[in-house]
């Protein structure tokens, strides 16, 4: 008894570990996609920050729920998203580009502002490359471990 309740604790647990790999692009994903809604907001219609920001929250609020704290508060949107960031456990790679674009929005021009945001997306794509490469094997890696580690735990107590 005791060693299937290990083989099942050791299994979850990679299960557990390697889920964290599929959170982290599933973050990238979103905010990459935040990132084409900003860009497309302001090529076709010129819309303003907080517009673009409630776009993102209808959009990708369900995977970046920190996003609607960030459209609801006041002031710079850089110091919003710092705010919000410090208390989030967002992956590293999706709290950089979201910093990036808390000091691309709002701060110069619309053609300036569409070119950086275009450099950003270039940059999120490859962190969303690596990110579901380290997906498909690390997160592999730790769920067979944790099945094998349960395996030879119920081995060991039978």
């Amino acid at each position: 008894m005791i060693g299937v309740l290990l083989w099942v604790f050791f299994a979850l647990a990679g299960f557990y570990l390697a889920s964290r790999y599929h959170k982290s692009s599933k973050e990238l994903s979103a905010t990459l996609g935040c990132i084409r809604l900003f860009s497309s907001g302001l090529r076709f219609e010129k819309a303003s920050t907080e517009t673009l920001l409630w776009r993102g929250v209808k959009e990708y609020g369900f995977d970046l729920p920190f996003l609607e704290t960030v459209a609801g508060e006041t002031g710079p949107l850089s110091h919003r998203i710092e705010k919000v960031l410090s208390g989030q456990p967002l992956s590293k790679n999706a709290a950089s580009l979201w910093r990036e674009v808390g000091g691309i929005l709002g701060q110069s021009d619309v053609t300036t502002q569409l070119s950086r945001l275009a450099l950003l997306e270039q940059t999120g794509k490859g962190l969303l490359q690596e990110a579901k490469e380290n997906e498909k094997t690390q997160g592999k890696l730790f769920r067979r471990a944790g099945v094998l580690l349960g395996a030879l735990a119920f081995i060991l107590t039978v």
